[in-house]
């Protein structure tokens, strides 16, 4: 499964049976549940190298904060396709991992964690080509896996190429329709929050939306679309509904759940701080109507948080989901203005990609060609030429597209909406829009 000579995918009778026996429990159904009650989940991240310290942390985590959504973040090495060295150091050296090996540890190990826990399991990973990973958590009894080929390659490796990772997760996401026919509904979320820097909802909801259409094209039904946090409230909010608008729209009766990150970016170093954007992002969530929220810690900008600082940030960001919290609403006309903007933006940049039959050669050749772009990705199949800034009211906006095929309008408000003066210190001034809350300086300003 490690080359395209191998470009099927089968599922042994006995996952088919365990994964259908939980789908009243499963990551799609919570998730399907929460929507119609109008319940906000929360989902922690977190994955560590050793197995039994992995279902340490989940039995622990279930415990002191009975999260809705379990993860397993996977390590690099295994994202990455490196099973062999994986598996050494799952052998000899667990704590170098920057997450759970689940090749190296197998399928037999995963169902034991799924088996040891309320909460249905996510896989988070980063996988340019996922396929001997998504075989193993389907084996191992996980029903929900994260990710996409846009979102998944450009922010995480430099010489995957693109059209290779389409194809690979064409694969993932025709399973996932031949396991829905057959009743077995297996969640896919796509990841919006990129390379985490400055990313604008218009770039975001774009990949995403690709991501998602070409899964629905495979025979998906429900998926979710994840934004993150940009810290400017009514930007953020508007991102969330123009979820709804682009989803009624561009995959008419389809489910696609909101989802948002906590804020990916540099976070302050001090709890506090932490924990108020932190706070910031819950009461976004909920004013947004996401489905799912993806916690952050307060401890995110010293390491990789423990099982208690992950409880800690679940228990704290339940809080704001709390009625004492309705009405703080931001300026409605400018969520909405915002909204409809992201929304006539994105829908035009998603159709553009399916004008022709072969959408992955299209999508590829967009992005070589710069007409689809991410900013601060390593990979080469990218361009990289579009320039964000953070606006003098917190938003994210465009002040130099490069080559994306942005409308003219959309483009001209970008600029007046950023209020920005030429800047002959870009780089310097960039980087202090990337370091807008972790300055201990400029933190007590905003």
């Amino acid at each position: 499964m490690d080359s395209f000579e191998h470009e099927t995918m089968s599922v042994s009778k006995q996952a088919r049976d365990f994964l259908r026996s939980r789908q009243s429990r499963s990551v799609a159904s919570t998730m399907e549940k929460a929507r119609a009650s109008g319940r906000i989940l929360l989902q922690p991240r977190c994955g560590v190298g050793s197995h039994e310290q992995q279902l340490a942390l989940l039995k622990k985590l279930s415990e002191d904060a009975n999260p809705d959504v379990a993860t397993i973040t996977i390590d690099s090495y295994t994202r990455l396709g490196a099973f062999d060295k994986a598996h050494e150091l799952a052998r000899t050296n667990p704590a170098t991992l920057n997450g759970y090996p689940l090749v190296a540890h197998g399928a037999e190990r995963l169902r034991e964690m799924v088996l040891a826990i309320e909460a249905p399991i996510q896989i988070r990973h980063g996988s340019p080509d996922p396929r001997r990973l998504f075989s193993t958590s389907l084996e191992g009894g996980a029903d929900g896996f994260e990710g996409g080929p846009l979102s998944y390659t450009l922010p995480y490796s430099k010489d995957f190429p693109l059209e290779r990772s389409l194809r690979a997760w064409d694969i993932v996401d025709e399973v996932c329709g031949e396991l829905a026919e057959d009743g077995i509904n297996i969640d896919r979320e796509f990841f919006g929050s990129l390379s985490g820097t400055l990313v604008h909802p218009v770039i975001s909801l774009s990949v995403t939306f690709i991501e998602a259409m070409k899964a629905f094209s495979k025979g998906a039904n429900k998926v979710g679309i994840a934004i993150s946090q940009s810290g400017c409230p009514y930007q953020d909010i508007a991102g969330l509904r123009a979820i709804e608008l682009l989803a009624t729209s561009l995959c008419p009766g389809k489910t696609v759940f909101p989802i948002l990150h906590h804020f990916m970016g540099v976070f302050p170093r001090d709890p506090t701080k932490a924990l108020a954007l932190i706070a910031q992002g819950s009461v976004t969530a909920r004013l947004g109507k996401a489905t799912k929220v993806v916690v952050k810690t307060q401890v995110e900008a010293l390491g990789i948080p423990s099982a208690d600082a992950n409880a800690t940030a679940i228990n704290f960001s339940r809080i704001f989901f709390s009625p004492i919290f309705d009405g703080f609403l931001p300026d409605n006309s400018k969520i909405d203005e915002e909204a409809q903007q992201i929304y006539c933006e994105v829908e035009s940049l998603v159709s553009m990609t399916f004008e022709h039959g072969d959408s992955n050669g299209t999508i590829a050749n967009l992005f070589a060609e710069g007409r689809l772009d991410v900013p601060f990705c390593p990979s080469r199949y990218c361009k990289g030429l579009c320039v964000p800034r953070r606006a003098d009211d917190g938003a994210i906006r465009i002040v130099d597209p490069g080559l994306m095929s942005f409308s003219r309008p959309f483009l001209d408000r970008e600029m007046r909406m950023a209020g920005l003066n030429a800047d002959p210190m870009q780089i310097s001034a960039m980087i202090r829009d990337i370091q807008y809350f972790s300055g201990e300086d400029d933190a007590d300003s905003q």
